[in-house]
């Protein structure tokens, strides 16, 4: 039971670093090439980041925590080699669907916060304005606190657990 504890955390901090270098890597390439913005000498948008990955964390806790616990219930029936890839790529999946989900539904908080106010959010980022941006993260880290065990709970429906995949 020790190795598969082992496996889990393991697989835990890999699966989490990885989407959130995704996460940034796209952020900052969207941002970048759209409003020209630029993390060097801007502390608004860097503010603006921090929230975005936050929230992005937030979201993926949710997610983690049952792909990680597919393989402890896989472990138990004694899977074999070939099982245990059927399990790594159903892990991957959930994972791959999870990461959309929470980009789809930041992009869409971003997009609508951004769209109700009287002001240019961007443009306001854009000239390092710092209370905006704070504004702005502390939005999308509040929806990513009131949206996130829904994440999880949307991700085990799309791509539901084979509870009968390994039964012998």
């Amino acid at each position: 039971m020790n190795t598969v504890l082992f496996v889990q955390t393991i697989m835990a901090f890999v699966m989490g670093m990885a989407s959130l270098l995704l996460v940034y890597r796209i952020l900052n390439g969207y941002l970048n090439r759209r409003y020209q913005l630029s993390e060097h000498q801007n502390a608004a948008y860097g503010i603006f980041q921090t929230g975005i990955i936050l929230a992005t964390s937030l979201m993926l806790t949710t997610i983690v925590d049952p792909a990680v616990n597919a393989v402890r219930i896989f472990s138990q029936a004694g899977i074999t080699a070939y099982e245990g890839i059927l399990v790594l790529f159903y892990v991957m999946m959930f994972v791959v669907i999870g990461v959309l989900v929470t980009l789809l539904l930041i992009a869409a908080a971003t997009l609508l916060l951004f769209s109700f106010s009287k002001i240019d959010e961007w443009a306001e980022i854009k000239n390092n304005n710092v209370g905006v941006a704070l504004i702005s993260a502390a939005v999308v880290v509040g929806l990513a606190l009131v949206m996130g065990e829904n994440v999880g709970h949307l991700c085990e429906a799309i791509l539901p657990y084979p509870q009968t995949m390994f039964i012998r």
